[in-house]
């Protein structure tokens, strides 16, 4: 009838509005120091996030073939998702973090891991030793990042990796999805812009972004840096996230084309 024509028509004007106005803002994140201090004052109650996050972490995970691998994961935040997801499946784990409180909380978490060790330090500024690990993992790190530190991240670590590793992301967007509502997604994701324009410590600095375009963007010597081998765009109640797997594009090149298929599985 014409009241839900109607109504379906004011549905589609707000999204299309909200979707202009968050095009339009400029996203804006917060300092590294800010960053620290926020996330020390939350500490383990960034897990609250989980009934949002867990199900696009366990798809991406999912995806990752562990074993035998040696894996570093960029913003560990609580050492929550890698004990569930990373650390009882694979030969070595570490994970850096900023926030000292964060780093606390992981290592208190991991200990009881042989395998595991967990270092404070800015992610974008991490010097490895000589060991090289097999995947990188980064979720909900990323989206608050400046465009610069995105490019020192991808950087480190592109430089960690073995020949024909991979890096897996997962980030918030406002890229229309997958799996889940796109209308509501629509909507919850262009208000989180909109409150990330007016006031970006309140989120945590965290703001939707494109994955896809920030690895495809990540040049090394003028060529690619990374061969995108899974995106995928899943919302749970209208929080939407990114998923991104890629290669090293350079190192994949070299003769052991194998081992791309044995840590993503098919």
């Amino acid at each position: 009838n014409m009241g839900d024509i109607g109504q379906r028509f004011q549905m589609k004007y707000i999204c299309f509005l909200i979707s202009i106005e968050a095009l339009m803002l400029e996203q804006r994140t917060i300092s590294k120091q800010t960053a620290q201090k926020f996330y020390d004052v939350v500490g383990s109650a960034l897990d609250l996030l989980a009934i949002f996050e867990d199900a696009p972490r366990q798809r991406a995970v999912n995806k990752l073939n562990l074993r035998d691998c040696n894996v570093i994961e960029f913003g560990l935040g609580t050492g929550r998702v890698a004990e569930d997801l990373i650390v009882k499946n694979c030969l070595s784990y570490t994970g850096l973090d900023i926030s000292t409180r964060m780093t606390q909380l992981a290592q208190e978490r991991l200990a009881k891991y042989p395998s595991a060790s967990v270092i404070c330090t800015d992610a974008t500024e991490f010097k490895r030793s000589k060991s090289k690990f097999d995947i990188v993992c980064s979720f909900y790190l990323i989206d608050l990042l400046s465009l610069e530190d995105s490019r020192k991240l991808l950087d480190v670590a592109y430089d960690c990796l073995v020949d024909n590793g991979i890096i897996c992301l997962v980030s918030i967007t406002s890229k229309p999805p997958h799996v889940g509502n796109a209308v509501l997604s629509s909507l919850f994701m262009g208000a989180w812009t909109i409150t990330n324009r007016i006031l970006p410590a309140a989120l945590g600095g965290c703001r939707p972004i494109s994955l896809s375009d920030i690895v495809l963007s990540h040049d090394r010597s003028t060529s690619p840096a990374w061969n995108i081998l899974h995106n995928e765009i899943v919302s749970v109640a209208g929080y939407t996230s990114e998923i991104m797997i890629a290669e090293a594009a350079a190192k994949a090149n070299k003769k052991e084309k194998k081992k791309t298929n044995l840590l993503l599985k098919r």
